[in-house]
């Protein structure tokens, strides 16, 4: 959602600064971890840090590459310009697919996991529901064959 919003506010012609800015300020409620951070990386920009310094820290302190990454992308649209609309689409699309596959395979192992827990649990019910019957009459059959 970041790079969402990060592209769409370089789209409509903010500059970096203003496009940080209002992700601060205006989308604290939406992402505010990342508010924040932004806020504190503005704030050591301000007092003197380049911004790919603060930037870098903000990256380097969560240990995403994802993150990362579009930190990169970011000091590198801040030091040479030119259009982010593109790196940032093409950024987006990735990361969603990357987080795609991670579910796929989450998912997979988790049914797995509940294929075991169903044999487990319902097994023991199917069998006395379909054998009960069966092994009450042989039981029956024997008793009656006993006396």
């Amino acid at each position: 959602m970041f790079v969402d919003l990060l592209r769409l506010l370089q789209g409509v012609g903010l500059s970096l600064d203003q496009t940080l800015q209002v992700m601060t300020s205006d989308f604290s409620t939406v992402l505010p971890v990342m508010s924040g951070e932004l806020a504190l990386a503005q704030r050591q920009f301000n007092t003197g840090r380049t911004r790919e310094q603060s930037l870098h820290r903000l990256s380097s302190s969560y240990e995403n590459d994802d993150l990362t990454a579009v930190m990169r992308l970011v000091i590198q649209v801040d030091k040479h310009g030119g259009a982010v609309q593109e790196p940032l689409r093409q950024f987006g699309d990735r990361l969603r697919e990357s987080r795609r596959a991670t579910l796929r395979e989450r998912i997979g192992a988790l049914t797995v996991k509940m294929t075991g827990v169903m044999v487990l649990t319902l097994l023991p019910a199917l069998l006395i529901v379909t054998a009960g019957p069966g092994f009450i009459a042989v039981f029956h059959s024997l008793s009656s064959m006993h006396k």
